[in-house]
Protein backbone atom coordinates (compact mmCIF):
# COMPACT_ATOMS: atom_id res chain seq x y z
CA UNK A 1 0.00 0.00 0.00
CA UNK A 2 1.32 3.04 -1.34
CA UNK A 3 1.64 6.04 1.77
CA UNK A 4 2.38 9.42 1.47
CA UNK A 5 5.45 10.49 3.81
CA UNK A 6 7.35 13.82 4.50
CA UNK A 7 11.35 13.22 6.43
CA UNK A 8 12.58 15.96 8.59
CA UNK A 9 15.79 17.09 7.54
CA UNK A 10 17.39 14.67 10.66
CA UNK A 11 15.88 12.14 8.28
CA UNK A 12 18.69 10.95 5.47
CA UNK A 13 16.69 11.41 1.78
CA UNK A 14 19.65 9.06 0.62
CA UNK A 15 19.63 6.54 3.08
CA UNK A 16 15.38 6.18 3.99
CA UNK A 17 14.01 8.34 1.21
CA UNK A 18 14.90 6.80 -1.60
CA UNK A 19 14.61 3.27 -0.35
CA UNK A 20 10.83 4.59 0.81
CA UNK A 21 10.58 5.89 -2.64
CA UNK A 22 12.00 2.07 -3.89
CA UNK A 23 9.14 0.66 -2.11
CA UNK A 24 6.46 2.89 -3.95
CA UNK A 25 5.88 5.07 -1.21
CA UNK A 26 4.93 8.96 -1.68
CA UNK A 27 8.09 10.96 0.09
CA UNK A 28 8.65 13.84 0.04
CA UNK A 29 12.51 15.65 2.37
CA UNK A 30 13.66 18.15 3.72
CA UNK A 31 17.09 16.50 3.01
CA UNK A 32 15.92 16.16 -0.62
CA UNK A 33 14.26 19.64 -1.55
CA UNK A 34 15.66 23.16 -0.40
CA UNK A 35 12.30 25.12 -0.50
CA UNK A 36 11.74 22.87 2.47
CA UNK A 37 14.48 23.56 4.17
CA UNK A 38 13.63 27.03 4.59
CA UNK A 39 10.26 26.59 6.75
CA UNK A 40 9.82 26.41 9.89
CA UNK A 41 8.40 23.37 12.08
CA UNK A 42 4.64 24.29 12.12
CA UNK A 43 4.52 25.23 8.38
CA UNK A 44 6.67 21.95 8.01
CA UNK A 45 3.44 20.58 9.83
CA UNK A 46 0.97 22.27 7.92
CA UNK A 47 2.68 21.19 4.36
CA UNK A 48 2.36 17.28 6.49
CA UNK A 49 -0.99 17.79 6.64
CA UNK A 50 -2.19 19.75 3.33
CA UNK A 51 -1.05 16.79 1.44
CA UNK A 52 -2.00 14.56 4.00
CA UNK A 53 1.93 13.18 4.41
CA UNK A 54 2.61 11.25 7.54
CA UNK A 55 5.62 12.93 8.83
CA UNK A 56 8.43 11.27 10.40
CA UNK A 57 10.82 13.33 12.73
CA UNK A 58 13.41 12.73 15.26
CA UNK A 59 12.39 16.43 16.49
CA UNK A 60 10.24 15.29 19.65
CA UNK A 61 10.97 18.30 21.44
CA UNK A 62 8.67 20.03 18.77
CA UNK A 63 6.53 18.18 16.87
CA UNK A 64 5.14 16.52 19.55
CA UNK A 65 3.89 19.35 21.48
CA UNK A 66 2.75 20.72 18.13
CA UNK A 67 0.88 17.56 17.24
CA UNK A 68 -0.43 17.36 20.88
CA UNK A 69 -1.67 20.70 20.56
CA UNK A 70 -3.23 20.66 17.55
CA UNK A 71 -5.08 17.51 18.72
CA UNK A 72 -6.44 19.52 21.99
CA UNK A 73 -7.61 22.69 19.77
CA UNK A 74 -10.15 19.94 18.08
CA UNK A 75 -8.27 19.98 14.71
CA UNK A 76 -6.52 16.72 13.06
CA UNK A 77 -3.41 15.92 11.49
CA UNK A 78 -2.29 13.05 9.27
CA UNK A 79 0.22 11.21 11.52
CA UNK A 80 3.36 11.00 12.96
CA UNK A 81 6.66 9.07 13.45
CA UNK A 82 9.14 10.06 16.49
CA UNK A 83 12.31 8.31 15.49
CA UNK A 84 15.55 8.23 17.97
CA UNK A 85 17.45 11.54 18.02
CA UNK A 86 20.64 9.81 17.90
CA UNK A 87 19.99 8.05 14.46
CA UNK A 88 23.33 7.57 12.32
CA UNK A 89 24.23 6.18 9.24
CA UNK A 90 25.11 2.52 11.35
CA UNK A 91 21.80 2.21 12.24
CA UNK A 92 19.76 3.32 9.43
CA UNK A 93 19.05 -0.24 8.64
CA UNK A 94 17.17 -1.15 12.21
CA UNK A 95 15.48 2.50 12.08
CA UNK A 96 14.21 1.71 8.14
CA UNK A 97 12.71 -2.20 9.84
CA UNK A 98 10.94 -0.63 12.01
CA UNK A 99 9.02 2.04 9.56
CA UNK A 100 8.33 -0.58 7.26
CA UNK A 101 6.69 -2.49 9.90
CA UNK A 102 4.40 0.57 11.10
CA UNK A 103 3.65 1.41 7.49
CA UNK A 104 3.06 -2.10 6.36
CA UNK A 105 1.12 -2.88 9.69
CA UNK A 106 -1.03 0.47 10.07
CA UNK A 107 -3.86 1.17 7.41
CA UNK A 108 -3.90 4.88 5.85
CA UNK A 109 -7.08 5.62 7.50
CA UNK A 110 -5.81 4.53 10.91
CA UNK A 111 -2.96 7.35 10.69
CA UNK A 112 -5.05 10.42 11.67
CA UNK A 113 -4.33 11.50 14.70
CA UNK A 114 -1.44 9.07 15.77
CA UNK A 115 1.75 9.61 16.96
CA UNK A 116 3.97 6.43 16.96
CA UNK A 117 7.23 6.61 18.67
CA UNK A 118 10.22 4.54 17.27
CA UNK A 119 10.90 1.93 18.96
CA UNK A 120 8.43 2.41 21.55
CA UNK A 121 8.56 4.90 24.27
CA UNK A 122 9.77 3.43 27.62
Amino acid sequence: MVMKLLLDEHLSWRYIGTILVNDEHNVRSVNGESALKAMGDPELFELAIREARILITANHKDFDPIARNRNLAGASHSGMILVPGNVRNDNYGRLLGGIRVLLADILPSDWTNRVVWLPPKQ
